[in-house]
């Protein structure tokens, strides 16, 4: 409160006196209210006790219009992270919408990298899942890589997001060298959670320093609350056709080894169907003879050749087929 501007611009433009008000909420101020006079002493007790009650009001107004544009705002931002979420959860084949769910993502959230990585803790490995992004850092969907000491076990363990403004200061994971040489300068890390426990990690990056404030992380952890069930059904899902798949295979070979007396006539037929199962180089079926600690190899499919022929009597001592036959 000054009751007579002697000097000073106030006193230039006519104003004798002024108070000064602190305008709160609670303890925390939110701003000032000036209020001026032509008159010298203007400000009397009551008018002093008039004037605080005001600020109070007005305290409590602009404290009333913050949180109603804080609403606002994360109204928006929810409204944008479920109209993504649907991308995600209208199929259970995510490979199929993922492009789409990445385009209409970067129309909120910048990014020039995004990767969906699948979390097994008993593994103590994660799996690079869906991606888009620079293809020459290296890593390509399918990849199986150490979970020890990356962001995905950060956020496994702690079950809250990380955000990083600038890697290129503090190079703390395995994947910060790569990601900087790329450019690459921050990023945010959102857990993946369903049945109270984190199956993977949605993770972007940026080539701008700080480009995820608060407002990003309220939309991608919305987002991740409502697409970790869907991408936990469609990993479920896909094993469940693979599973099928080759159970499939499986009685096929079945039925090719039962379908005859001379298994020399469906070699090549049981081969091809084998290889859709297991990728090999070379196959081979023994015969053992337990009392005789030998074994014959009867069926050999593939190449290289063997030190072992058909109908070569071998002993089980030593041999691999042994250590088998023994358990």
């Amino acid at each position: 409160l000054v009751q007579d501007l002697w000097t000073g611009r106030g006193r230039e433009r006519g104003a004798r006196s002024s108070v000064a008000l602190p305008v709160k909420t609670g303890e925390r101020p939110l701003g000032v209210i000036n209020v001026v006079s032509r008159k010298p002493n203007y400000f009397t007790p009551e008018g002093m006790r008039l004037l605080s009650a005001i600020a109070d009001g007005l305290g409590m107004l602009l404290e009333n219009s913050r949180l109603s544009q804080e609403l606002q705002a994360t109204t928006g931002e929810m409204q944008v992270a479920d109209e993504m979420a649907e991308v995600i959860t209208s199929t259970l084949n995510i490979d199929e919408v993922y492009e789409k769910f990445a385009q209409e993502l970067r129309k909120h959230v910048g990014f020039d990298w995004m990767n969906i990585n699948f979390i097994d803790p008993d593994a103590n490995v994660l799996t690079l899942k869906y991606l888009v992004g620079q293809a020459q850092t290296g890593y390509r969907v399918g990849n199986v890589l150490p979970l020890e000491g990356t962001q995905s076990q950060h956020v496994m363990l702690t079950g809250k997001s990380l955000v990083r403004d600038d890697i290129s200061n503090d190079l703390s994971f395995p994947s910060d060298p790569t990601m900087a040489e790329l450019g690459l300068r921050s990023n945010i890390v959102v857990p993946l959670v369903t049945k109270g426990r984190v199956i993977a990690s949605l993770a972007l990056r940026s080539k701008r320093v700080g480009a995820y404030s608060n407002r990003e992380k309220v939309i991608l952890e919305r987002l991740a609350k409502q697409i970790a069930p869907a991408i936990e059904n469609a990993e479920l899902y896909r094993q469940l056709q693979a599973s099928t798949e080759e159970m499939e295979v499986v009685n096929e070979v079945a039925r090719i080894m039962t379908s005859t007396l001379h298994i020399d006539q469906v070699c090549e037929e049981f081969a091809r169907e084998m290889r859709k199962l297991v990728d090999f180089e070379r196959a081979s079926i023994s015969m053992v003879d337990r009392e005789a600690e030998t074994y014959t190899p009867q069926y050999v499919f593939g190449g290289p050749r063997s030190n072992e022929p058909i109908g070569a009597v071998c002993p089980l001592a030593g041999a691999m087929t042994g250590a088998v036959a023994a358990t």
